[in-house]
């Protein structure tokens, strides 16, 4: 028999989802740290925002990639993981954590998927170029587009916007939103964690957040180049 949740009870099952996760990580050693409203609401009301109901975790991409395969491992038989590796239908680029003991009934997307009681786990990815970021956004919202009923998109904020927002929804409509998450994951792929740049005649490797302007990159063949720039000289080795 199903009985249905209260807000309260909700949250319940958040926190033990994420008391989970706190588990897993300090088992393999993994760094998480709450983000978005979740942050917010520890800070400033000790726990949830009063009309906030859902748990925001975020991991960097090397700890993220670690954490599923450690949940993997664990092979809980209440908790797993819901993705766009696992699962044929769930198009986000993110990773949720599942309470398989619960249902959470769909009435957002356009064609109905209904999943379970869960916690958003985020990848944290290092960009030093803003164009990576900006084509990133406009996939997100194009794939928001594709799978939202069309009531949702209707934010009353421009009759401009709210009119550009229907044409797309129309346009997208027989648009798989995993289209967009693919797309989304190529951008992701293509940025390298490291760059090499010649200092003092020295190569060194360094992050990306390290690459200040005016710094000599050293590109070989079939590497990812780090940032935007201007190629000052080129040479070829046999």
């Amino acid at each position: 028999m199903k009985e249905r949740l209260t807000v309260d009870e909700l949250k319940k099952y958040e926190l033990d989802i994420l008391k989970f996760i706190d588990y897993v990580c300090k088992k393999y050693n993994i760094k998480y740290f709450v983000s978005y409203g979740t942050l917010l609401g520890a800070v400033r009301h000790k726990g949830f925002i009063p009309w906030d109901d859902d748990i925001d975790v975020a991991m960097y991409r090397e700890d993220y990639e670690r954490f599923q395969k450690a949940v993997i491992e664990e092979n809980n038989d209440r908790y797993t993981i819901l993705s766009k590796d696992n699962s044929d239908w769930y198009f986000q680029n993110f990773l949720v954590v599942i309470d398989k003991h619960t249902l959470l009934e769909d009435s957002v997307k356009r064609n109905r998927k209904d999943s379970n009681v869960f916690v958003d786990v985020f990848p944290v990815d290092r960009f030093n170029d803003l164009n990576f970021v900006k084509k990133a956004h406009l996939m997100v919202t194009l794939k928001h587009i594709c799978f939202i009923k069309k009531k949702y998109i209707i934010h009353k904020d421009s009759r401009i916007k709210d009119f550009c927002r229907v044409v797309f929804w129309h346009l997208l409509a027989f648009v798989n939103p995993r289209f967009f998450t693919k797309k989304i994951q190529k951008l992701v792929e293509i940025t390298p964690e490291t760059a090499t740049i010649l200092k003092n005649g020295i190569e060194t490797v360094i992050t990306l957040d390290e690459i200040q302007k005016g710094d000599i990159l050293i590109t070989k063949p079939g590497q990812k180049i780090a940032v935007d720039g201007e190629i000052v000289e080129r040479t070829c080795t046999f």
